[in-house]
């Protein structure tokens, strides 16, 4: 068995490097270009958050096929129109 002197300097001996490793932590975790990416990632967050939320609501709307070509019309009306405006440009 070790004495208790022994495992006391050993234990000692550990603190050190223990400290010397808590204390850039400590200045990295209060330094201001920490605080500024902090910042940076929560707005970006609050932006991502918003966006989903839109498109959940969005998705959740009820869409039939009337309702989503009301204002622009069907694809092949479109082309069609297209078509005949071309003819008449000429």
């Amino acid at each position: 068995m070790i004495p208790d002197a022994d495992v006391e300097a050993l234990e000692s001996e550990l603190d050190n490097p223990h400290k010397g490793i808590v204390r850039p932590r400590a200045l990295i975790q209060h330094s201001p270009a920490r605080k500024v990416t902090d910042t940076a990632k929560d707005n970006r967050t609050e932006v991502l958050e918003r966006e989903w939320g839109d498109l959940l609501q969005e998705r959740s709307r009820p869409q039939g096929y009337g309702e989503r070509y009301h204002k622009q019309g069907l694809p092949s009306q479109a082309r069609v129109l297209s078509s005949i405006v071309k003819r008449f440009q000429c």
